[in-house]
């Protein structure tokens, strides 16, 4: 999928899903397709909570020493 699908996608949203909806899947698919997602959603929380603690380490080292304010 590119950008021109995405656009295509978010000019008529209806008519993909019920294209998406016609076409069934095997129960291997969705198993795959819920696993990626999951991985995914893990993948860009345990990133973000990373970054989140990288900013606060960084905003306490600031805070606590004197010479870097």
């Amino acid at each position: 999928m590119d950008v021109r699908d995405v656009v295509d996608i978010m000019a008529d949203p209806e008519s993909y899903l019920a294209e998406k909806a016609e076409k069934p899947r095997s129960k291997e698919k969705a198993a795959v397709d819920f696993l990626l997602k999951g991985f995914t959603d893990y993948i860009i929380r345990k990133h973000t909570y990373d970054e989140l603690m990288r900013i606060h380490r960084v905003t306490r080292i600031y805070h606590q020493n004197p010479l870097l304010n």
